[in-house]
């Protein structure tokens, strides 16, 4: 059910806390559909181009036992059939991505929907090549749609009880759905990377200049939708896309294909007229040694896979509006800061770069700790009145003292920060 659930007593007294539950609820239908179209056309197309795909090694099976049984490298065969396979695949992908961003007609950059569908025809395809490796080939058809279809649905977080919420509560089914679904990786990055593009007043993105605001309270983050939530930078304005399950996808594709090759060697021995593994084991130390080996290779690619789905990005929004903000204020008062300090002589050239003379000042730790109005901090208030002392390099007049000038900058810059005058530099202060 689409229709919005809301209280009336909620409606007419809701508060900053009721907000966005609200706001979800008005917008159930708009915010439903960004995972009804990704669903259905992730779902569709991984089963078709997944039974298409297992078909390369299906029909050809009885042909691969026998050239192997002769002695040719089934290797060779194998990395053939990946480099064919994913070719042609992709360049059906390609042609389904541009006929559904036609049809579709996304807010955000068409690049969205094709790195998308290529990363999911790549999951899709890694699985087509390893069940026909393990399972008879009257079987793979049966039990790949099967797998396509119902892990795509129940894990993919768009359907009913396993939502993103669930997903990354953290515990297995996180895992669960990283490796087992298909359409995980793809519904989550076609849906933030659409509501990504929305404006600010829309609830769900804010800009990069709100230095002020706690961005992770936006219904990109919202319990309700639960999107991106190892990445909070998602929740910046941005109509290029969100990619952040891109890598994830393809190091999960290259796990599984990698998986198809140790089943390749591990399975049906006997019709490729070879010993089981642990004969060959028994017989020659070396071979165990190979599969220990390749082994450690599986469980290192799995760790670094599960590693990429699971980190928590660090959040660049903390400072980097901050650093814009305090210089572009000092480069918009230069011209007054030259006419308090008396410089209106000096070319502005001459004038020392304040950031770089004050490097030690980290403006990220800046804080909005109110300063009484015409007051400095400590360190300056023991100093000289700076307007008495020229500012120029320290490397050319040796006689300023340069802990005069980082107070100056520190007055300046605290004034302009806590809005104790118009600029960072004024004749009230």
């Amino acid at each position: 059910n689409d229709n919005p659930s809301i209280e009336f007593e909620t409606l007419v007294s809701f508060d900053q806390t009721s907000a966005p539950g609200i706001v979800a609820q008005l917008f159930k239908y708009a915010a439903t559909i960004q995972l009804t179209f990704p669903l259905q056309i992730g779902l569709i197309t991984a089963v078709l181009v997944g039974l298409q795909a297992s078909r390369t090694l299906t029909s050809k099976q009885l042909e691969f036992f026998r050239e192997t049984s002769s002695g040719y490298d089934s290797n060779a065969y194998l990395l053939a059939v990946n480099i064919v396979v994913t070719l042609e695949t992709s360049v059906q992908i390609a042609i389904v991505a541009l006929i559904s961003a036609m049809l579709r007609e996304p807010v955000a950059e068409w690049t969205v929907f094709f790195a998308h569908f290529l990363a999911m025809a790549w999951t899709v395809v890694s699985w087509s090549l390893l069940f026909p490796m393990i399972i008879p080939a009257e079987n793979v058809s049966t039990v790949l749609g099967a797998f396509f279809a119902f892990f795509g649905l129940l894990l993919s977080g768009a359907v009913p009880p396993i939502g993103f919420e669930a997903i990354y509560a953290g515990d297995i089914v996180e895992h669960l759905s990283a490796w087992l679904s298909v359409t995980r990786f793809f519904l989550e990055g076609m849906a933030a990377s659409e509501h990504r593009c929305l404006p600010e007043q829309s609830g769900w993105t804010v800009s990069e200049e709100s230095i002020n605001f706690d961005r992770a309270n936006t219904l990109m983050a919202y319990n309700r939708f639960s999107y991106a939530r190892h990445d909070p930078n998602a929740t910046l304005y941005d109509c290029r896309g969100w990619y952040w399950g891109i890598l994830p996808s393809i190091c999960i594709g290259i796990t599984v294909r990698y998986l198809g090759f140790l089943a390749m060697h591990g399975f049906n021995r006997g019709k490729q007229t070879k010993k089981p593994v642990f004969h060959e084991i028994r017989k020659d130390g070396k071979c165990g040694i190979l599969v220990v080996v390749l082994l450690l290779g599986l469980v290192g690619l799995v760790a670094l896979t599960t590693w990429l789905y699971t980190r928590d990005l660090e959040a660049d929004y903390e400072y980097v509006g901050i650093e814009k903000w305090v210089r572009t204020a000092l480069e918009q008062n230069l011209t007054e800061l030259r006419e308090t300090l008396n410089l209106t002589d000096w070319n502005i050239s001459d004038i020392p770069n304040l950031l770089e003379m004050n490097a030690d000042l980290d403006t990220a730790a800046l804080t909005r700790v109110t300063l009484p109005t015409g007051e400095f901090p400590d360190e300056f208030m023991n100093q000289p009145d700076p307007t008495l002392v020229p500012i120029v390099d320290p490397n050319v007049d040796p006689n300023v003292d340069p802990d005069l000038l980082n107070g100056t900058l520190r007055a300046l810059m605290s004034a302009a920060w806590n809005g104790t005058c118009e600029c960072p530099c004024s004749e009230q202060n």
